[in-house]
């Protein structure tokens, strides 16, 4: 692997721990007042893991980017796929870092607003995707960056659609019928939605932004 990936990995790995700090924070509450959760949690708390996250996620991505790199002998698009993953996995956790810091500050997130916080931490975790994935994933070569943006806009506001519209029917109709605290809501709707958006834009990003 090149000197470039490696500082991408390590830079990528360290944002999702910032962010799940703020899950955490987010959560802490609500989860410790969960019988089954809150001892988790406690466990979790007991053995010190947020002094190995910092450390454990980059050698985890490492690994990861490391067996794409050699399977990318025989398929660069599989490292492609790889390294987007991770990139993925970054946008997930910055999408759920700044609903729950929203949340978290707000002291709410239901209804109308809930949309709302999903559409913002979902705007930031797209501007995220566009950086990575230009510089680093596709590594587009285009000069034209205004019409790539607008592209690369393009196929984002299809899975901005598909993403807020998941979350907000797992908020909105799930709370009827699951009794769960609206942070804990908040956060499953958020990760449903990831499903259904990340093939979506892999495949626009590749064969309609980025395409070479």
């Amino acid at each position: 692997m090149r000197k470039k990936d490696l500082v991408c990995i390590f830079v990528i790995s360290e944002l999702i721990f910032v962010c799940l700090a703020f899950i955490y924070f987010n959560l802490e509450k609500a989860v410790f007042e969960s019988a089954f959760l809150g001892k988790i949690f406690w466990l979790l708390r007991k053995l010190k893991v947020i002094f190995v996250l910092p450390v454990l996620i980059p050698t985890l991505a490492y690994l990861g980017i490391w067996f794409g790199f050699l399977v990318s002998k025989k398929s660069k698009t599989f490292f492609e796929f790889v390294k987007f993953f991770l990139v993925g996995v970054s946008n997930t956790f910055l999408d759920l870092g700044v609903l729950n810091l929203l949340i978290l500050i707000f002291s709410f997130g239901s209804g109308i607003y809930y949309s709302l916080f999903k559409a913002i931490s979902f705007l930031v975790a797209v501007s995220n995707s566009y950086f990575w994935n230009r510089s680093w994933v596709f590594e587009s070569k285009g000069k034209d960056v205004k019409k790539e943006g607008m592209k690369f806009f393009l196929v984002s506001v299809g899975g901005l659609i598909v993403n807020v519209t998941i979350a907000s029917l797992v908020v909105n109709l799930g709370g009827k019928i699951l009794d769960l605290p609206f942070q804990i809501l908040g956060n499953l709707g958020a990760l449903g939605a990831v499903v259904g958006s990340m093939f979506w834009n892999f495949f626009g990003y590749k064969f309609f932004v980025f395409k070479k």
